[in-house]
């Protein structure tokens, strides 16, 4: 049966898709002022092209590098990532989609106006973090999405916060069923604890029984010894700090990572 994934990327089994964390921008603590939006772009140029020569299926742009990170962004923190991702445009042969940290309306706005085709977020359940309580409003997201006439943005729903911890435990399928009703998700994604933990395989089959006909996403800690395993129960995944120089998330992708990587995922789809 077609999904949303067959949507987005075509005929694909499993699709894989490679972050894009892109460098710091304006507004943030880190930001190069000297080398501007020009050098964000060309340092994602390279990386985009390493994913597209390994034959990656799409791109998940985030603003990874806007530490220290804070709940809710400055307007100019969309605005510089729409003039970033416009710049790459010409370069760009697979799909891709945003991820605002911490402010999903800023992720699907990015998305509705760059051409992305999902935006992944936390959409449901509250946390505590290290920038303090995150709560949040899919309902308000996603009518923003409508309102905003992003009917084609599609919502990839984490059920987990990566450095956060959930106010009160609830199971996987309690927050697999809430994504998928009360945020209206596309697909779930499950994630390691934190960037470049291994997502479980255990999680990932409790979210799968929960779903139903809606996809499983796995994100965090895949690389190429393990995603031959976990891409028996996930119906794509998502990779970046184990394909970087060194395993750092801020650092370039890595070209023999990322073929390696590809190759095992070829494996895998046989």
């Amino acid at each position: 049966m077609a999904t949303i994934l067959n949507k987005i990327f075509g005929d694909v089994k499993k699709p894989v898709i490679g972050m894009m964390h892109i460098r710091p921008m304006p507004g943030s603590y880190n930001y190069d002022a000297d080398k501007g939006l020009d050098g964000i772009a060309e340092a994602a140029m390279k990386d985009i092209e390493t994913y597209q020569a390994a034959g990656f299926d799409g791109l998940l742009f985030c603003n990874e590098s806007d530490m220290p990170f804070s709940i809710g962004v400055e307007h100019i923190t969309p605005a510089a990532m729409v003039a970033v991702i416009s710049k790459l445009e010409s370069v760009m042969k697979i799909p891709f989609g945003t991820d605002v940290i911490m402010d999903n309306k800023a992720a699907i706005a990015v998305a509705a106006v760059t051409g992305g085709r999902f935006v992944r977020g936390i959409f449901t359940n509250a946390y505590v973090s290290e920038m303090g309580i995150l709560d949040t409003d899919g309902a308000a997201d996603i009518m923003h999405k409508k309102q905003i006439h992003a009917d084609d943005v599609a919502i990839f729903a984490r059920i987990s916060q990566g450095l956060a911890s959930p106010l009160v435990e609830r199971s996987l399928k309690l927050l697999t069923y809430g994504a998928i009703w009360s945020a209206l998700a596309d697909a779930v994604v499950v994630t390691g604890l934190a960037p470049g933990d291994t997502v479980s395989v255990e999680a990932i089959e409790e979210a799968k029984e929960a779903a139903g006909d809606i996809p499983i996403i796995a994100s965090n800690g895949i690389d190429y010894d393990n995603v031959g395993k976990i891409m028996q129960y996930a119906d794509a995944v998502i990779i970046g700090t184990r394909l970087k120089v060194d395993n750092v998330t801020l650092k370039p992708v890595s070209k023999e990572k990322a073929g390696r990587f590809v190759d095992a995922v070829q494996k895998a789809r046989k």
